[in-house]
């Protein structure tokens, strides 16, 4: 059995977390684009961009069946996307 003094000790160290989660001043939407785009080089970086490839699996059915995914994006409008079952 927990002693009673345990449960205060959990209480108290998760009141004191969850007041001083509390203190810490939650981000815009707009600092967080800005916070986003500085960390990938700025907003000049971004544009000089010319292609982006992307890749991704999932795993189904615990892992038996896996699903790849590439897309290719290239200015303007380009776009390749590549479907795998492996």
């Amino acid at each position: 059995m927990y002693s009673r003094l345990t449960i205060v000790s959990v209480a108290s160290a998760l009141a004191v977390t969850a007041v001083c989660a509390q203190d810490k001043p939650q981000l815009t939407v707009d600092e967080l684009v800005a916070k986003n785009v500085g960390a990938k080089g700025g907003a000049d970086a971004l544009r000089a961009l010319q292609s982006i490839r992307l890749n991704g699996k999932m795993l189904v059915n615990e892992g038996q069946i896996q699903l790849a995914y590439a897309e290719t994006k290239k200015r303007p409008d380009e776009v390749r996307t590549e479907h795998c079952k492996g």
